[in-house]
């Protein structure tokens, strides 16, 4: 819960995330770097580009389903809501039904994993 209030409040630092839940500082600097950490190396495993004998074979397919040539894959966006308006330009953060969000873009290919 930290790891997320901290990357989707712009510009909040340690100190008043730490004031915020209630916590020791030095326990908001290793919950944000464990969660990071934990991103970086789950990525070789789950975030891959593909391979050139994948790139025919999602080409393939695709035109096949969907009658798309050259088609890698799909590109979907989504609203991440905020628990609240963020201290520092929370204005920025509002979307287009009046609450607070920030927006994930993701690239899909057809076997529905996150990719880079």
């Amino acid at each position: 819960m930290v790891f997320l209030y901290y990357i989707g409040t712009k510009g909040l630092s340690y100190t008043r995330l730490a004031s915020r839940f209630r916590i020791a500082e030095g326990s908001v600097r290793n919950y944000v770097s464990r969660v990071r950490q934990a991103f970086i190396d789950l990525q070789p495993e789950v975030i891959t580009w593909p391979g050139p004998q994948e790139k025919v074979v999602m080409k393939g397919e695709f035109r096949r389903r969907f009658h798309f040539k050259n088609c890698l894959g799909t590109i979907d966006g989504s609203c991440i809501p905020l628990f609240c308006k963020p201290t520092e330009d929370g204005e920025d953060y509002l979307d287009r039904k009046s609450a607070y969000s920030v927006n994930l873009q993701v690239y899909c290919p057809l076997v529905c994993l996150f990719i880079r």
